[in-house]
């Protein structure tokens, strides 16, 4: 090794070793680390010797004149502060209910959950107070999955108490029955409390909770395609179809809601606004709320313009009611399918097409409902052309994007390659 190597090999050395040994010192509490010692760690005119790390851990360098010590004014005898106030307890109770079932019909049973709890510290007492509206029968507690037990207790006031006494939390499940003479629409109000006896909560707002359930009549909603191609469709044309809702009675209904199955081949060119109808990919999704009397409908527009390139196929479009009501006697007329047989503009039809561009409803796609669009109320947005749909030819984008980058640092990795070498003296 030439004298000129060493010299830099000795320097990184004592370099590396000043690195090291500066946050050992400092580990062990020397002069090296200490805001003192870094004062006095030079020598100066009026002194001949400075402090050293090697006095060993513990041992700190003398602070200048007129400082004070770090250490001894960080200093803090310990135990806490001596007449510290007592903390006082946290006390939240809350209470929490819901039954099984949203609506019922007359004669039905049906389960009821309910929770009461001491959400911080707890309390000498805690009980659960269920109470029952008029035109309900509590038929007993039902098990599993709960630790209270709930009982009579004057009224239609049922009492719940934790099985093991403790006052945490109480969880019980009561059997309820509606009577067999309610009329429809009868709405039937129930209420949950918690009681903690002497104790006072200073958040009584959760205290309580409250659920209304609707008593409803057997009621048959269909749906069908009210308007719908009779024949051919010739691509590049305009396509109107209409599917419609009917409430067949003889019960009021609560089934509104409704879904397509679009697909992700071609998509309408004009669809109802948001709201009521957003999108999910490959479904078209319109609510409905409120009820639905015997014999009322509504109805959902639809535009299709087919590309020149979907001549020659067949294309399904599946609607149906997005979630039967139990309240549903008829379950056949619950969806419906719109076909459409594309052929090529000015063509007859010929035979029936043997390819199909059809959208399934069993392979209907999942996941995080996306965006919903935007548009305003009671007209028809332009969804633009069908094909493939803004969001995937974004995901394209960023895939090429993403290939071109990577291209362009590998060639540079490569150009740049043989000139390190060169330096290296490799080549």
């Amino acid at each position: 090794m030439s004298g000129r190597r060493a010299w830099v090999a000795a320097a990184a050395g004592v370099a590396v070793l000043s690195l090291v040994a500066g946050p050992v010192a400092w580990a062990d509490g020397g002069g090296a680390g200490s805001p003192a010692s870094a004062q006095s760690s030079s020598p100066s005119p009026s002194s001949s010797s400075s402090p050293s790390s090697s006095d060993g851990p513990g041992t700190s360098a003398p602070a200048p004149s007129g400082s004070s010590s770090p250490s001894a004014s960080a200093s803090v005898s310990p135990g806490a502060p001596a007449g510290r106030p007592k903390a006082e307890p946290r006390i939240d109770a809350t209470a929490r209910m819901w039954p099984d079932l949203g609506t019922i019909w007359a004669g039905e049973s049906f389960g009821i959950w309910a929770i009461g709890e001491n959400l911080f510290d707890t309390t000498p007492a805690l009980a659960l107070k269920l109470t029952l509206p008029e035109g309900v029968t509590y038929e007993g507690n039902t098990a599993g999955q709960t630790n209270g037990t709930c009982k009579p207790s004057g009224g239609r006031t049922l009492t719940c108490l934790a099985d093991d006494g403790n006052t945490k939390q109480v969880m019980a499940k009561i059997k309820v029955k509606a009577d067999d003479g309610l009329a429809p629409m009868t709405e039937l109000k129930f209420s949950a409390a918690v009681d903690i006896g002497d104790a006072v909560d200073p958040n009584p707002s959760n205290d309580r909770n409250d659920w209304t359930i609707t008593v409803m009549e057997k009621a048959d909603v269909g749906v069908e395609w009210s308007m719908e191609p009779s024949g051919p469709v010739a691509a590049g044309t305009e396509v109107r179809t209409v599917f419609t809702v009917t409430n067949h009675g003889p019960g009021v209904s609560r089934s509104g809601t409704v879904k397509f199955y679009p697909g992700f081949d071609y998509w309408p060119t004009k669809m109802p606004a948001y709201p009521p109808c957003w999108v999910d990919p490959g479904v078209i999704i319109c609510d409905r709320e409120g009820d639905l009397a015997p014999g009322e409908s509504f109805s959902y527009a639809f535009t299709w313009t087919f590309p020149k390139k979907a001549a020659g196929t067949t294309y399904r479009l599946l609607g149906e009611l997005y979630s039967a009501s139990r309240h549903d006697p008829v379950s056949a007329n619950d969806r419906a399918e719109a076909v459409f047989r594309i052929v090529k503009a000015g063509g007859t039809g010929g035979p029936t097409p043997s390819a199909s561009a059809s959208a399934s409803a069993s392979a209907s796609p999942g996941g995080t409902p996306s965006a919903r669009p935007s548009g305003g109320s009671g007209g028809l947005a332009d969804t633009g052309s069908g094909g493939v749909g803004p969001a995937l030819w974004g995901a394209a984008g960023l895939v090429a994007l993403g290939g071109a980058l990577f291209a362009v640092v590998g060639t540079r990795a490569r150009r740049r390659a043989p000139d390190e070498r060169r330096i290296r003296g490799e080549i």
